[in-house]
């Protein structure tokens, strides 16, 4: 009270019972009487405290504007009291009134508010959460959609008519995943050879960078010493290669006297002697593996002028490719021969 302003406003909350919560306490602590002070005591103290107050400051010195304000308070305090009570409740009880009662009747601008007004702004504010909801839904599902076969083995292709190596060798997850999401698509025989080279790749690449590591060769069992030998052959000379491999099988081509990771060895080692021996270029795309397999085919399908009209067709396929030219080449060579 005495720190009212001119025209300042006193507003007292006091919990006084009589209310659904009291139901609780009494179930919990039956007979208790928690609200053993009602409003009517409050504002009675209230009033004489801050009579009390004017009259101990009225007989001592001139009052402030501040202690003016406040008696003032105090002095219509009984009848802005008047002016809230309900004469129909009987002394001793009170009416509980909700502090929002005023409040709801209006809307945010001043404005008087309807039922049908909070019906509409709750039915607006759902609407809002839903369209949220699923505009988040749809984007997750949209950039978490697996990718179509048709895209998957697109970026295959891509990466083999590249002619890199680097990105046959990147490749190999997008093969997994193609396999994972599509093990019926009727393409997965097509990409059989390419995992088999891609696996070997990497076999050969494993093992020379184990060699690099000072010590590690010679810590290498004689197949895998053998099988590196064959494979800096093949990167120094062609015929070297093939001789060196074909002595490889000629001593290690006995699988029951070798381990798992030995016998892999030499069957890399032979895919790469018949790979030479057709002409392939180990460092070219391995879709030429495809190719020759087609060429094959062919050889041993088809005779005369169907089996030309074949090759014909391959040369009109494959003649502008860069990764084909060593197949492209046997085909011309198998063309220029003549029919019987």
């Amino acid at each position: 009270v005495r720190a009212l302003r001119p025209g300042g406003r006193l507003i007292g909350i006091h919990s006084h019972g009589k209310d659904p919560g009291i139901e609780i306490i009494d179930e919990v602590w039956p007979g208790d009487d928690p609200f053993k002070t009602d409003r009517y005591a409050m504002t009675n103290l209230t009033h004489a405290e801050a009579m009390a107050f004017c009259i101990a400051a009225s007989s001592w010195k001139m009052p402030s504007q501040s202690e003016t304000s406040t008696c003032k308070a105090a002095s219509h305090l009984s009848d802005l009291e008047l002016g809230i009570i309900d004469d129909s409740v009987p002394p001793g009880r009170t009416r509980f009134t909700v502090v929002e009662e005023e409040n709801r009747t209006q809307n945010h601008f001043g404005g008087e508010a309807t039922k049908d007004t909070h019906h509409s702004s709750h039915l607006v504010s759902v609407a809002t959460l839903i369209l949220l909801l699923a505009a988040s839904v749809g984007t997750i599902a949209y950039f978490t959609r697996s990718p179509s076969a048709d895209r998957l083995y697109a970026e295959i292709e891509a990466a083999i008519e590249s002619g890199s190596n680097d990105d046959i060798m990147r490749i190999e997850p997008v093969i997994e995943h193609f396999e994972s999401l599509y093990p019926n698509d009727v393409r997965l025989s097509e990409l059989a050879p390419i995992k088999s080279e891609i696996e070997e790749q990497r076999t050969v690449q494993r093992l020379l960078r184990r060699s690099k590591v000072v010590g590690s060769e010679a810590e290498m069992d004689p197949v895998e010493q053998a099988f590196l030998d064959c494979m800096r052959a093949q990167q120094q000379d062609t015929e070297l290669a093939k001789r060196k491999i074909r002595a490889f099988l000629n001593v290690f081509d006995r699988p029951e006297a070798l381990t798992t990771k030995q016998q892999r060895l030499v069957e890399i080692a032979a895919n790469i002697l018949k790979k030479l021996n057709t002409g392939l270029d180990l460092k070219t795309n391995p879709a030429t593996a495809l190719l020759n397999e087609q060429i094959d085919w062919a050889a041993a399908n088809l005779s005369g002028e169907p089996q030309r009209t074949f090759y014909r067709s391959l040369l009109e396929l494959y003649a502008d490719k860069p990764w084909a030219a060593p197949s492209i080449a046997r085909v011309q060579r198998l063309l220029a021969v003549p029919t019987n």
